[in-house]
């Protein structure tokens, strides 16, 4: 089978047809066998078995690893298979890039599907969990239907046709801490019932954020549903439902006057303005959201770690090791204001903010530390009042900031423009640029957990800073303009090293900036790793490389003088660099090899 729009399919319609066909290796996709597995167990499939297909049929304990499967009706079918694990797999293409169908208990982690039909579906299957997987330019991103306890953690669904994610005839399911923006719909329920969705974030969407329609007795906690064309929550023919604590300030969310529904079982708020709980809920019991207080291992020992959960990490704890009590000036509740602790706060003064839920938008004028106090089982999370607002704006010298969850505006998590300040520890999500550098000198960046914005970490005009071992990863969804993870513009003499920056479009792009050092940062899974552009006299040093959807893993564009070496591959043989005739003068050393175009 050579050149097909699908190559090879099983129609999985007739769920109740035993599939037990005898198809061995000698038939081929496209030149890659076709691995058709029916009553096997403990079989590990990693990238040296070259699939073209994947279906296993009645088997346990599969592992699929490392695979790039493209134009089949299912590129990787698991039906009647259970305890099994997909890991790490690209799939274009396809109609299905995975289905699930009667299979219980397996998980998915780290896949990449783009371009299908479906991404990611489920059918019929209890007990499966989704994370950290990326569905992005589909026609439908996840898709579960009939399925029961299906876990849908951190996952990313972009640019998907039809529904970011849906579920459809499902019940108790838990769907946590997922980007599904600019799709027809973000999240869309259908005939669901005693779900979770919590701290998911669906903006930008064509027609509602968030959509459980003729759903009852689901949970809707702490979602963000900005700008969306029709409405942030779409409640028609919805029942029972609890939301609290959402944002969905695009419009008046819909619950018409004629619906039946329109009770005070189901009743929200008005455009803008946090949604109010169900008096007459019979659901009671919100599951919050809770990070754990350890953050794990350094990038250095581990550099292709995917990125944690966790934000206060080691270095935020060694960082308040060295502050006692006895040196802190101020302390801020949740019922306080932090901006008024900070406006009647002196330089010097060091102010610790219990955990709890602020929101505000903070100008820090004055040299301060501000901290967050660590609690056992909540974080201190900053959303912004106004989200067409920094959340942080720094205006001083020698400013830290320590410790947040730092969330939900159009602007900037921390914006920076002075100069010798430390931004350590900190958590940063769902913002237009999570941490951004103006005109900043001597800054240190470290060990933030910086995800699902539009640019990760931003650079600009900025000069003599250190961004180290931190996690930059999912950061593309706010269009074309902005999806990179470290963004480096008309910045000189700055130094990255260690950090894990993973499934962003750019990894680690450099314009129009000069004499900076990459080093030792793992750049795994983005569409472009490392880019130069008009940048000169760098450094890029013992970097690990893989990209996952353009052909070269560093790429030189009229930049010269540049010296990249010792930087190695994932699986691949040797590092692919792309150079243009325009660029010269450029040193490569080591296992790489380069291509003029």
């Amino acid at each position: 089978m050579v050149n097909n729009t699908y190559n090879f399919e099983i129609y999985i319609a007739y769920r109740n047809a035993s599939m037990r066909n005898n198809i061995d290796t000698t038939n081929t996709v496209n030149g890659k066998p076709v691995y058709y597995l029916v009553n096997v167990s403990n079989v590990a499939l990693n990238s040296a078995s070259n699939a073209g297909a994947i279906y296993c049929i009645n088997c346990q304990n599969m592992s699929i690893k490392d695979q790039v499967l493209q134009n089949n009706s299912q590129a990787i079918f698991l039906f009647n298979t259970s305890n099994s694990r997909f890991d790490s797999n690209i799939l274009s293409n396809n109609y299905f890039g995975i289905v699930l169908v009667n299979s219980d208990n397996n998980t998915g982690l780290n896949n990449i599907a783009v371009n299908n039909i479906v991404g990611i579906g489920i059918v019929a299957s209890t007990d499966n969990y989704l994370s950290n997987n990326v569905a992005n330019f589909n026609f439908n991103g996840f898709d579960v239907q009939e399925s029961t306890n299906t876990e849908l953690h951190n996952n990313t669904a972009i640019f998907n046709k039809d529904n970011g994610i849906a579920l459809s005839s499902s019940i108790q399911n838990e769907v946590t801490g997922n980007i599904a923006n600019y799709n027809g719909d973000g999240i869309n329920l259908f005939n669901c019932s005693t779900s979770l969705l919590n701290n998911n974030i669906a903006n930008s969407n064509r027609y509602a954020g968030i959509d459980p329609g003729s759903s009852k007795d689901n949970i809707l906690t702490d979602n963000i549903a900005n700008s969306n064309r029709k409405h942030g929550f779409e409640l028609v023919g919805s029942d029972n439902n609890t939301l609290r604590g959402n944002i969905g300030n695009s419009d008046v969310d819909h619950l018409p006057d004629d619906s039946p529904n329109r009770t005070s079982k189901n009743e929200t708020k008005d455009q803008g303005i946090e949604n109010k709980s169900f008096i007459d809920s019979t659901i009671s019991v919100i599951i919050s959201w809770v990070h754990h207080n350890n953050f794990s291992d350094n990038v250095d020992n581990n550099p292709i770690n995917n990125p944690s959960d966790n934000f206060i990490n080691n270095s935020k704890s060694n960082f308040l090791d060295n502050i006692s009590d006895d040196s802190i000036n101020v302390y801020v509740h949740p019922e306080d204001s932090i901006q008024q602790a900070i406006d009647n706060s002196s330089s010097g003064d060091i102010i610790a903010v219990y955990p709890g839920l602020y929101k505000e938008n903070l100008i820090v004028n004055k040299s301060l530390i501000i901290i967050s106090k660590p609690g056992e089982s909540t974080e201190t999370k900053i959303q912004a009042a106004d989200p067409e607002d920094d959340i942080f704006y720094v205006a001083a010298d020698n400013v830290t900031i320590c410790g947040f969850n730092v969330t939900g505006t159009d602007k900037a998590g921390i914006r920076y423009t002075g100069s010798g300040g430390i931004i350590v520890g900190n958590k940063l999500v769902s913002d237009k640029y999570g941490i951004y550098l103006k005109k900043a000198e001597n800054v240190t960046i470290e060990n933030n957990n910086v995800s699902q914005n539009g640019r990760g970490i931003y650079l600009r005009d900025s000069s003599r800073n250190i961004v180290k071992n931190n996690e930059v990863s999912h950061n593309w969804f706010y269009g074309k303009e902005y999806r990179n993870g470290i963004l480096l513009k008309n910045s000189n003499n700055n130094k990255l090293t260690g950090n894990n920056v993973s499934r962003n479009w750019d990894g680690i792009r450099l314009e129009n900036s000069s004499n900076n050092e990459l080093s030792k940062n793992a750049v795994i899974d983005d569409y472009f790793c490392i880019g130069l552009e008009d940048s000169n006299n760098n450094k890029l040093l013992d970097n690990t490389v893989k990209s996952i959807g353009y052909s070269f893993d560093i790429t030189l564009g009229n930049s010269h003088n540049n010296t990249l070496q010792g930087n190695s591959e994932g699986f691949m043989t040797e590092v692919r660099v792309s150079s243009g005739p325009e660029s010269t003068n450029n040193t490569l050393e080591g296992r790489q090899h380069i291509r003029r175009d």
